[in-house]
C-alpha cells in the first residue's frame, strides 16, 4: 500500500468522524421536554385560608430551632444531624445517585479497550503415505506469536437516548439531595418534639412534687385535728389516700421523663450520660417559640419543602425516561475502530479498521411500544404523587396555622385560670388551717388547681409543638447545598 493511499484513507476517516460528531451534537432529542407544573395545576392556592400570625413573615428557616433560645435543644439537634443513621442513609443515597449520573455521562464518550497476548506454538512430526509405504518428516519448529491492539467504539446519540438518560440521572440526583434535606427537616422536628415533651414532663414532675408536699402538710394538720377530736378518722384516711395518689402520679411522670431521655439518646446516638449532662445544664422549662409568622404566599412556603422538591425532581426523571424509551425504538449508529500489531517470530504485521455500524429494530413483538407506554404510565404516577405531596404539604401548613392561632388564645386562658385557682387554693388552705373550711372542700379545690396546672403545662407544650409543626410544614430546617460531601465530609467517605 502506497503512502499516498494511506494518507487518503486517514483523511477519509477524519472527515467521517467530524461529520458524525457534528451530526450527533446537532441531533434532536425525542420525548417530551419537561416543564415544571404550574402551582395552580397541582393544588396550590394563592393565599392561606387560616389566619397568619405576627404579620406573615418567617425568618431564619434554615436553623429555626435557634429562635427558641434554648442551648440544650440546639445542641441536641446539631448532634443528631451529625450522628443519626437516617442522615447517613440519605447521604449514601446521594452518593449512589452521583455515581449513576457519572455512569450516564460516560455513555456520551467513546470507549477504548486494550488487548495483548503472547502464544508459544510448536509443530511436531508429520506423517504421510506413498505407494511404497508410510513416510515421516521431522518438523519440530517452534514460533512465538505476540499481539497487541486497541479497540474503540462510540455510539452516536442521534435521538437523544443518552442525553435523556443523563437528564433523568441528574434529576434523580437532585431528588436524592432534596431527600437528604427532608431527612434533616424531619429529624430536627423529631428531636425538638422529644425535647419539648421532656421539658413538659419535668414541669409536671415539679407540679406533682408540689402537690405531694401540700398533701403531706394537710395530712400533718389532719392528724393534729384528729388527736384534738376536731375531725373524724375518715379525714385521716382521705389525706393518706391523697398522698398515695400523688406518689403514684409522681412516679409515673418520672418514668415518662426517662423514656423521653431515652428517645433523645436514640435520636442523637450520644451516650446517656452525655445527654443527661446537657439537659441538666439548663433550667427545666418548656422552650418558648419564636414570634415570627409565615409567608403570605403558599407557593413560596411550599417551594421550600424538600420533600415536595424531591418528588418534583422524580417527575422530571420520569419525563426524561419517556424519551429514553422512545429512542430505543429508533435506529442507532456506532463508530468502531481498531489498531493492532501482530508479531510472528521475526515478522510483524500492522492492522487497522474503522467504520460505522447501524442497528435498526425491526421486530420486537411489541415490547418497544410497551416500554414507551410503561414510561408514560410511570410519568402519570409521578405526577399524581407530586400533586398528592403538594396537597399534603398545603394541608399540613393550614393545620399548623390553625393550631398556632388556637393555642395562642388557649394559653392565655390557661394562665389566667391557673393564677386564679392558685390564689383560691391559698385562701381555702388558710381557712382549713383555722378550721373554717372542711377537708372535702380543700381537696376539691386542690384537684381543681392541679387540673389547671396540668392544662397550663399542656397548653405551653402545645404552643411549642405547634410552632415546630409549622416550621416543619413550611420546609424549615434545611438549606440548599451544591455538595453534600462538603457539609458532611465524615458521612461521604467510601
Amino acid at each position: 500500500m502506497s503512502i499516498k493511499h494511506m494518507l487518503n484513507q486517514q483523511h477519509t476517516i477524519k472527515t467521517l468522524s467530524f461529520v458524525m460528531l457534528s451530526f450527533s451534537l446537532t441531533a434532536c432529542m425525542v420525548g417530551p421536554n419537561y416543564q415544571k407544573p404550574a402551582p395552580e395545576q397541582v393544588g396550590i392556592a394563592e393565599q392561606w385560608h387560616a389566619k397568619l400570625p405576627h404579620g406573615g413573615e418567617l425568618k431564619n428557616l434554615a436553623q429555626w430551632w435557634q429562635q427558641f433560645n434554648d442551648p440544650a435543644m440546639t445542641s441536641l439537634i446539631e448532634q443528631a444531624e451529625k450522628n443519626n443513621p437516617s442522615i447517613a442513609k440519605a447521604v449514601g443515597s446521594v452518593r449512589e445517585a452521583r455515581a449513576n449520573l457519572r455512569i450516564q455521562k460516560a455513555n456520551q464518550l467513546p470507549t477504548l479497550d486494550g488487548n495483548a497476548g503472547v502464544t508459544r506454538a510448536k509443530s511436531g512430526t508429520s506423517f504421510g503415505g506413498t505407494t511404497t509405504g508410510i513416510t515421516t518428516s521431522a518438523g519440530n519448529s517452534e514460533q512465538t506469536t505476540q499481539t497487541a491492539s486497541l479497540d474503540a467504539s462510540w455510539e452516536i446519540d442521534l435521538f437523544g437516548k443518552i442525553r435523556r438518560g443523563v437528564e433523568a440521572s441528574r434529576a434523580n440526583l437532585a431528588s436524592a439531595e432534596f431527600s437528604w434535606d427532608d431527612a434533616r427537616v424531619s429529624l430536627a422536628a423529631e428531636v425538638a418534639n422529644a425535647y419539648i415533651n421532656l421539658r413538659q414532663c419535668e414541669v409536671l414532675v415539679n407540679v406533682y412534687e408540689t402537690e405531694l408536699s401540700s398533701n403531706l402538710e394537710t395530712d400533718r394538720l389532719t392528724n393534729l385535728k384528729l388527736k384534738a377530736g376536731f375531725v373524724p378518722p375518715s379525714d385521716q384516711m382521705q389525706t393518706e389516700a391523697a398522698i398515695a395518689e400523688s406518689e403514684t402520679k409522681l412516679e409515673t411522670q418520672k418514668s415518662n421523663c426517662a423514656q423521653y431521655v431515652n428517645q433523645l439518646v436514640a435520636l442523637t446516638s450520644l451516650p446517656y450520660a452525655d445527654v443527661e449532662q446537657q439537659l441538666t445544664a439548663n433550667v427545666a422549662q418548656i422552650p418558648m417559640p419564636p414570634a415570627d409568622g409565615v409567608p403570605a404566599i403558599p407557593a413560596v412556603t411550599i417551594s421550600q419543602r424538600p420533600d415536595v422538591a424531591a418528588t418534583e425532581r422524580l417527575l422530571n426523571a420520569a419525563s426524561a425516561n419517556i424519551g429514553v424509551a422512545i429512542a430505543k425504538r429508533l435506529p442507532s449508529i456506532s463508530l468502531t475502530g481498531a489498531i493492532g500489531v501482530t508479531s510472528i517470530s521475526s515478522q510483524s504485521y500492522n492492522t487497522w479498521s474503522f467504520g460505522p455500524s447501524l442497528s435498526l429494530p425491526i421486530f420486537d413483538g411489541g415490547s418497544g411500544a410497551a416500554n414507551v407506554e410503561a414510561a408514560r404510565a410511570k410519568y402519570d404516577q409521578a405526577l399524581a404523587t407530586y400533586r398528592s405531596q403538594v396537597l399534603t404539604a398545603v394541608q399540613e401548613v393550614e393545620n399548623a396555622l390553625v393550631r398556632v392561632d388556637s393555642i395562642t388564645r388557649r394559653e392565655v386562658s390557661a394562665e389566667k385560670a391557673e393564677e386564679r385557682y392558685s390564689r383560691y387554693f391559698a385562701s381555702i388552705q388558710q381557712k382549713y388551717q383555722l378550721g373554717a373550711a372542711s377537708l372535702l372542700e380543700l381537696e376539691q379545690v386542690r384537684r381543681t388547681l392541679l387540673s389547671s396546672r396540668e392544662q397550663l403545662a399542656a397548653a405551653k407544650l402545645e404552643r411549642s409543638a405547634a410552632w415546630v409543626a409549622l416550621y416543619k410544614a413550611a420546609g424549615g430546617g434545611w438549606q440548599p447545598v451544591e455538595n453534600v460531601a462538603e457539609t458532611n465530609p465524615e458521612k461521604t467517605t467510601p
